[in-house]
């Protein structure tokens, strides 16, 4: 959290993609919200995924959280969304 917050602050990256296990990808929001308020945060799981991407995408910068497996299966979706909104994201 303290290395994007540093990052984003710098204007050096405007989105990151973290891949956490499914199993604490809920405390990393937490832990997100409440250490760097000023990052928006983005679960990138369920039905909603996309929908929740498209709204940070248009926030203009922020960071999605997902999981392996979810990434693994929209890998394709994801790279046509970024592509398709020329956004570039740094992965952790």
């Amino acid at each position: 959290c303290f290395t994007l917050s540093v990052l984003f602050a710098k204007n050096l990256i405007r989105f990151a993609l973290v891949i956490v296990p499914k199993t604490i990808i809920e405390q990393w929001k937490s832990h997100f919200t409440q250490w760097c308020p000023n990052i928006n945060v983005c679960l990138y799981q369920g039905a909603k995924r996309m929908e929740n991407l498209q709204q940070l995408i248009q926030s203009k910068r922020g960071v999605v959280l997902s999981t392996y497996r979810t990434a693994d299966i929209d890998a394709a979706d994801l790279q046509r969304i970024l592509l398709n909104n020329q956004q570039k994201f740094y992965t952790l």
